[in-house]
């Protein structure tokens, strides 16, 4: 009963079923159970290795093993491992992450210095080590002159550290180093020096990149990448930017500041820095810019156009709406010009998940204008709005979505703008939906035709058509649809023992539709 066949995973959970004896928890573990266990979860893992003589498979190598039960260890062996509990092991995962955040502590007081290591890097290190020991140092402050976000990425991404500000906001060269062991002060230190020669080799390798990049002008780079392949169907990079500035034409945003923005925006691409940290891409072409004396507001242009839709917290002008704008715009349209259009298993440049960052940019009030794309974009822009709007309120979204459906060239900051509107007046709107839906059936269609007669209108009836026989604007058309909800509950709208009546009525619904249809073309 304890066999590796019975084991069911539940929850994320591995779990056995007790047999109904005397014999205790611990007795049952030991008689086989975590054998079978180890067995099961080995068989999980896509790849496995061995790593010593006694040909025991696991994914990674396994330096020790602890199995307890309410702090008794359970007797176990396992590639010549023996179940215990080693010195300095911390089994929980909070614990190993105060012990952390209590170090880093201690290295703030010591130094005068502000941690700026996000959680998520300390639940990193908490995670790849059993014995945590945080320990810090200091790298030469000639590099504090490199640009930040190399030396955060150098630090936090690529070495796991932890870093500090100033208690002027500047980055510090204190840097907090987490050791995954138990050792003598001498060994620690040992271990220190060792993480300040590879820390310094990764700087000194960023220094060198910088002065052999700024040896040239950033349109001396942009020359460059005629030669740099965007895709084999579209053509190289030097071509997109021609592109780009080609769509800020056409949408009348180019202005000198944006022109000088597309031009730069990529240069960085045929770098050092960036082809040795992608992630700098646009960051250190802004970095670069700023050296050559560029305007401020362009290099925030080059250095945001990437996240631009993408992240969240963007702060950001109207010129770097507009970069990020063109830049979109073109990559989605030239990928689909050359038949990379995403399909339910497909979509290897990210061609959705950039739609849906061109809507976003598409949403902010810097972009009041009009577009016109390819019915490919358009349709892939339908699809992903749609998908976005219907989380709010799907009514609202149909009814935007309807009316874009309609129009070659829309702005679609308007028409979410009016979606906001249709949401805070959606009964309303409904009743002016619910005209719309009687004179479109069959029924009324055969009364259309039929003679208006005003004399043979009641009170109440003549009031309804004074109200629409005239020009209303929206906010009226939204203050007199509670009439229109008393017009239904009064009458009945097609009656066909009475097709003068019924004429009537039609006539003063379409007098309804045609007040609101002036406003919202799309119910």
């Amino acid at each position: 009963e304890t066999s590796a066949r019975n084991l069911k995973i539940e929850n994320g959970f591995y779990a056995f079923t007790k047999p109904a004896s005397s014999t205790g928890i611990k007795e049952f573990l030991e008689g086989g159970v975590i054998k079978n266990l180890f067995e099961a979860i080995c068989k999980g893992f896509s790849k496995t290795m061995i790593w010593n003589e006694t040909s025991a498979k696991w994914i990674r190598p396994i330096t020790a093993i602890s199995i307890t039960l309410k702090n008794t260890v359970i007797a176990f062996e396992y590639a010549g491992l023996k179940s215990g509990l080693p010195k300095g092991l911390q089994l929980g995962e909070q614990k190993r992450i105060d012990i952390i955040k209590s170090s880093i502590k201690e290295i703030e007081e010591k130094e005068g210095v502000t941690s700026i290591s996000a959680e998520k890097l300390i639940r990193e290190n908490a995670n790849i080590s059993t014995h945590p020991l945080v320990t810090y140092a200091h790298f030469d402050e000639k590099y504090l002159s490199l640009p930040p976000k190399v030396l955060v990425l150098s630090l936090e991404k690529n070495q796991k550290y932890f870093l500090f500000n100033k208690k002027d906001g500047s980055l510090s060269n204190v840097f907090g180093v987490c050791i995954n062991g138990i050792y003598p002060q001498n060994v620690v230190q040992d271990i220190i020096q060792g993480n300040q020669k590879v820390l310094s080799a990764r700087l000194e390798d960023a220094v060198y990149y910088i002065k052999i990049d700024t040896k040239l002008k950033l349109n001396q780079h942009l020359l460059k990448l005629k030669k740099l392949v965007f895709h084999k169907a579209a053509g190289s990079v030097f071509q997109r930017i021609e592109r780009m500035d080609s769509i800020a034409e056409k949408f009348g945003i180019l202005t000198p500041d944006l022109k000088t923005a597309i031009n730069l925006c990529k240069a960085d691409l045929h770098t050092e820095m960036v082809q040795s940290f992608t992630e700098l891409q646009g960051y250190i072409g802004a970095c670069y810019a700023r050296l050559e004396g560029v305007s401020e507001t362009i290099c925030q242009a080059i250095s945001n156009h990437y996240k631009m839709g993408l992240e969240e917290d963007v702060k950001a002008d109207v010129l770097s709406y507009q970069l990020a704008f063109v830049e979109k715009y073109e990559k989605i349209e030239s990928l689909l010009k050359a038949g990379e259009e995403p399909t339910s298993s497909r979509d290897p440049f990210g061609i959705r998940r950039d739609t849906l960052a061109l809507i976003k940019i598409l949403a902010n009030p810097f972009m009041d204008f009009e577009i016109q794309p390819s019915e490919k974009l358009k349709a892939l822009i339908l699809e992903r709005l749609e998908f976005y709007l219907k989380l709010s309120d799907a009514f609202a979204a149909e009814m935007v979505i309807n009316e874009l459906k309609k129009q070659d060239k829309f702005c679609l900051y308007k028409a979410l703008q009016r979606l906001e509107f249709l949401k805070e007046n959606k009964k309303e709107i409904l009743e002016y939906k619910r005209v719309f839906n009687i004179l479109t059936s069959k029924e009324a269609l055969k009364f259309t035709s039929g003679d208006f007669k005003k004399e043979l209108l009641d009170e109440f009836e003549s009031q309804i058509f004074t109200t629409f026989n005239r020009n209303l604007s929206l906010a009226e058309c939204i203050q007199n649809a509670k009439i229109i909800g008393e017009f239904f509950e009064k009458y009945l709208m097609i009656d066909e023992a009475n097709p003068q009546v019924t004429s009537n009525r039609i006539h003063i619904l379409k007098q309804i539709y045609n007040s609101i249809s002036q406003h919202i073309s799309y119910l």
